[in-house]
């Protein structure tokens, strides 16, 4: 078990977005104690789409390496899904809902980054996957590492902790502080 040995408040109101990316992110959540709280759907790789169709039968490809991402990992719904009907899918995504899987999208490598690949698969998922149509380059998204530990690896032990409690649904999530895991 991984365990913050400090947290820094953040000085000034900073929102997710305004984070240079790739960063990792851990929801805070409604109950997350940085010392007892498990980092399983709770630690994000927060990025940004750098191309869309970068080879053919690619979505995207983003700003991050499967490095980064523990080495594999999951499209996720996402902190600040900002793609389509925003209200529709932020609904989707509160709560724990931000580490729900998007269906029919996988990762691979492509140059040395991430890439998005649609599957053929067409499942009626409830539009859990529908927002991917929306990608733009700039947009943000969130993969949930398969191994957080390996991505707080890789990412040197630190990562920033944001809250969306308090929030309105569809508001971008507050950076709340740094924190660094031993």
């Amino acid at each position: 078990m991984l365990a913050a040995v400090s947290a820094a408040s953040s000085s000034a109101l900073q929102l997710l977005g305004d984070l240079r990316t790739p960063t990792l992110v851990v929801d805070l959540g409604q109950s997350f104690d940085v010392v007892t709280s498990s980092l399983t759907d709770r630690i994000f790789v927060h990025a940004r789409v750098a191309e869309l169709e970068p080879a053919p039968g690619l979505l995207a490809r983003l700003d991050c390496t499967l490095e980064q991402c523990g080495g594999s990992g999951t499209l996720a719904l996402g902190l600040n899904n900002d793609f389509g009907d925003a209200a529709y899918y932020w609904a989707r995504a509160a709560g724990k809902g931000a580490s729900m899987p998007t269906p029919g999208v996988s990762l691979e490598e492509l140059d040395g980054f991430v890439a998005l690949r649609r599957g053929v698969d067409n499942t009626n998922d409830g539009k859990r996957s529908e927002w991917v149509n929306f990608l733009r380059v700039g947009g943000e998204v969130d993969i949930l590492p398969d191994d957080p530990t390996a991505a707080l690896r890789a990412a040197g032990g630190e990562a920033w902790g944001v809250q969306r409690c308090g929030r309105p649904m569809g508001a971008d999530p507050i950076v709340e502080r740094r924190l660094t895991f031993s």
